[in-house]
Order: structure tokens, then C-alpha cells, then sequence
């Protein structure tokens, strides 16, 4: 996609990126064939090295719920896997829920928390995390992403 981005002149900060990340970032065109090696040995090489953590969070009352999803029912779970455990559990996810096996009391304690959520942002769980991922995503384009010039628009931007 760096072609396209080039050819657009747009400017993409990956040094910014990669810090916002917290792990490497590669130019890669499919269409050349380039910058593919490149992100295949660094994702090799990220696999010998120590888990990342992650850096986003959400906001305030999704973390918050989180945290005690965290800390009720999955702080016996390896600390790096904890936080996508949780946010599984928050988006009731049918499949982790079974896995896990958790008592009926633990379920309806994490329910309340849930529905508190659902409650204030005035939608469901899913949805509230599925939301707040585009907007991750949105402030990490803003902030890495220069684009050329909004006086020419695509027909697609049309």
C-alpha cells in the first residue's frame, strides 16, 4: 500500500508509527514485491524477544470494566494474554465464556460492569469496542499521515 500512499503524496511517518505501535513498521507494496521480507524477518525475529504489551487503551469506563473483568475472573491467566481475555469476556464472547467456565456469581458480577457500560455509551458491548478500535485507528492515521493535498479529490473521496 506504501505505492499508493507514495503516488497519492501523502507522507506516512513510520518512525511515529512504529513508536505509537510499540513494534516495528515496514513499507510494503504489494505491486513491487518490496519491504515483504523485511516485515516476515522482523515478525520472526518478534517472536524470539519478549511479548509486546499493548498500548492502547480505551476510555475511561471500558477500562474500567475491564480492570474488573481482570481482576474477577482471569488474574490466574498469564499476564500477557489477560487484557485480550478480558476484552473477549466484555464483548461476551461465546466461545472464550465456555472455555473459561466461570461460576455463575463471577458471570453476573461481570454482567453488571458490562451493562454499566452499555448503559453510558448507549450501545452494546461489542459495538462499544468495535467503535473504539476505528478510533484508535483514526487518531494513529491522523497523527502519522500528512496528506498532499485535500483540494483534489479522488472519486472515491467524492
Amino acid at each position: 500500500m506504501m505505492d499508493i500512499v507514495e503516488k497519492n503524496g501523502d507522507k506516512l511517518d513510520l518512525k511515529e508509527l512504529s513508536n505509537r505501535l510499540g513494534c516495528p513498521v515496514f513499507p510494503i507494496s504489494a505491486l513491487k514485491g518490496t519491504g515483504v521480507a523485511e516485515a516476515a524477518s522482523a515478525a520472526v525475529k518478534a517472536t524470539e524477544g519478549k511479548a509486546t504489551v499493548p498500548q492502547h487503551t480505551f476510555s475511561g469506563s471500558v477500562e474500567h470494566a475491564l480492570a474488573h473483568i481482570e481482576e474477577a475472573c482471569i488474574h490466574n491467566i498469564d499476564e500477557e494474554k489477560q487484557r485480550w481475555y478480558a476484552i473477549k469476556i466484555f464483548e461476551r464472547d461465546e466461545k472464550v465464556l465456555e472455555k473459561l467456565k466461570l461460576s455463575k456469581e463471577v458471570l453476573d458480577h461481570i454482567e453488571e460492569d458490562i451493562k454499566k457500560v452499555e448503559e453510558e455509551m448507549d450501545d452494546d458491548a461489542e459495538s462499544i469496542i468495535t467503535n473504539e478500535r476505528y478510533v484508535y485507528i483514526g487518531e494513529l492515521i491522523k497523527s502519522c499521515l500528512k496528506k498532499a493535498s485535500t483540494a483534489k479529490m479522488s472519486t472515491s473521496d467524492k
